[in-house]
């Protein structure tokens, strides 16, 4: 490797990865040394050397100068090294992961996939992020230990971590995996500085943005995509992050094969898988994108939308079924989840209101739902301005005010469609309103003018 010439004046310029024509060029270090450096990759003849610096256009660009990677708390891998083929490479990171981890066999698979995404992500404008939901003891450390251990750069924080070095570091290395661990913030939904980064972080053209400097104040913008291992023992209170996560729900470990404490050859096993997919990386950079023919009719736009990356890097009809039929059980569980969520509660409040009205008094809603919860089991009361907020972010029903009280104005192929997404079985109600009311509700329902409030039959053609 060539010692830097100290005497250059150019500027100097630290970047992680570099693409230049038909070169691309990826920070790696060496761990016995304490030396960072670049690969650099000849993409027409997939010839490899290492470099100490890379000059273009009069600047000279070196890798980032810190000490994470000599930490433990970022890894990085030190040479690309050959592998067999794709399906090798997969088999060799999932028979790994089950070694030393004990998750069913569908999310296993997806866990794979997702390791081997995180070394292609940024050929995709949106990214999932891969969660263990636990109790302690459930295994979620050990999750984010060897699963994190393999994927693109990971940097390991805890939840104590404070949100400024956490989107300068992503910045900085112009991507990396952020495993976060404990993520159950005491403040967990969509106001939180970290659930931010973490909605954000998801796509690309979505960055955080702060204000610089003690004097003078500079508006930056840092860019906090990239891939997102988590773990956490409750869901987020922001729906809109709950449905960007692949969570695999961690229980006690059963399996007597799998050790207690992971073995001295461990990070060597994993040096060896990381340098296969700095390949696999330098080989496909560049290489991928989402099909739309992989959408899955049927299912909300939001989990074609995580998977399809997945789908993307799949590369054949079996591994493609394997992905669909995870993607029909992830609906599922989304739809659970949500049908015990306090949006769950109240939407079923607004239904039961709407059957004697489709304007619906907020406090009558409150009213319904508090009837039944107690401070006993640990349950407050929901003021109605919560019901508002949360028909704003989730429902979408028009609103009026009447006389100083808000009222709800039901609409009948909104609640159809809450109903599914909340996993609430719907029957068309049966009415007990006021004549004009129900002219107007059978009208929205049925798309059909009403002879007359008399007849209730609509008008013939």
């Amino acid at each position: 490797m060539k010692a830097r010439d100290m005497t250059k004046q150019d500027k100097l310029i630290e970047k992680s990865f570099i693409v230049d024509g038909g070169y691309i060029y990826e920070m790696v270090a060496d761990p016995d040394t304490e030396t960072l450096a670049y690969v650099k990759y000849d993409r027409l003849s997939g010839q490899t050397e290492l470099c100490s610096e890379v000059v273009m256009n009069g600047n000279t660009h070196i890798p980032p100068q810190n000490k994470l990677a000599f930490s433990g708390t970022m890894l990085l891998p030190t040479f690309p090294a050959e592998y067999e083929s794709f399906a090798s490479l997969l088999e060799n990171v999932r028979s790994y992961i089950n070694e030393y981890l004990e998750i069913p066999t569908d999310y296993l698979m997806i866990a794979s996939y997702y390791v081997i995404l995180s070394w292609v992500y940024d050929c995709f404008e949106t990214i999932p992020y891969l969660r263990a939901r636990g109790e302690y003891g459930t295994g979620k450390s050990r999750f984010l230990k060897v699963i994190g251990s393999l994927c693109y750069r990971p940097c390991f924080a805890g939840g104590s971590s404070t949100v400024s070095p956490i989107f300068r570091l992503i910045d900085l290395y112009g991507g990396m995996t952020l495993v976060l661990d404990e993520a159950d913030f005491r403040f967990s939904g969509p106001d939180a500085e970290i659930i931010k980064i973490l909605n954000t972080g998801y796509a690309k053209g979505t960055p955080v943005l702060r204000t610089e400097g003690d004097r003078v104040r500079v508006p930056t913008a840092y860019v906090t995509y990239g891939p997102k291992v988590i773990a956490t023992r409750k869901e987020f209170e922001d729906q809109a992050l709950e449905s960007r996560c692949l969570t695999n729900y961690m229980m006690p470990k059963t399996r007597r094969d799998i050790p207690l404490h992971l073995p001295k050859n461990f990070d060597r096993i994993t040096k060896e898988i990381r340098n296969q997919l700095l390949m696999f990386r330098l080989k496909h950079y560049g290489e991928y994108e989402v099909d739309e023919k992989d959408v899955i009719e049927g299912l909300e736009p939001r989990i074609n939308q995580v998977l399809l990356p997945l789908f993307a890097i799949a590369d054949t009809d079996a591994m493609r079924d394997e992905l669909r039929e995870f993607a029909k059980k992830h609906a599922k569980i989304q739809v659970s989840s949500r049908s015990e969520s306090i949006e769950a509660l109240v939407f079923s409040a607004i239904i039961d209101a709407s059957r004697e009205s489709k304007y619906i008094k907020v406090k009558e809603v409150a009213r319904k739902i508090n009837e039944s919860r107690t401070k006993e089991q640990g349950e407050f009361a929901i003021p109605p301005a919560r019901i508002g907020k949360i028909n704003k972010t989730s429902f979408g029903f028009g609103t009026r005010m009447v006389h100083g009280v808000t009222e709800l104005v039901w609409d009948e192929a909104r609640g159809m469609t809450l109903c599914g997404r909340y996993g609430i079985e719907y029957q068309i109600p049966s009415l007990n309103l006021n004549k004009v009311e129900e002219v107007e509700m059978v009208e929205d329902l049925f798309g059909a003018k009403l002879s007359s409030p008399d007849t209730g039959l609509p008008e013939e053609g």
